[in-house]
């Protein structure tokens, strides 16, 4: 069986997850149920996995914007705006590939 879901309802049931998890476990100290606990791991995994892809796309499309504008990128085809952009994804994809997150710092 397969369920698919909008990103707003994936999100809404994460934080149900964690909400329930929370409820049934929160002032429990040595008996803690575990088949909760073990979903709310599912999730947290499944999330682990995703977090570097969404941070790749989105670091991509930030120095697209930087380059070419807003206004520019509007006016593009599609196929134009996927050549413009491949060049920042590889980047960061090789980047994460290579070093993970341990490069990533704020600059003040």
């Amino acid at each position: 069986m397969e369920i698919r879901f909008t990103k707003e309802q994936y999100e809404n049931l994460v934080k149900i997850v964690y909400l329930g998890t929370w409820m049934i476990n929160a002032f429990r100290t040595d008996n803690c149920i575990k088949k909760f606990d073990e979903l709310e791991q599912y999730i947290d995994d499944y999330n682990n996995d995703n977090f570097g892809e969404e941070l790749i796309y989105r670091l991509a499309r930030r120095d697209l914007l930087k380059k070419y504008g807003e206004n520019k990128i509007t006016k593009m085809r599609w196929e134009e705006r996927l050549e413009k952009e491949t060049p920042f994804i590889e980047k960061y994809e090789e980047e994460f590939e290579k070093y993970g997150i341990e490069r990533i710092e704020i600059q003040d």
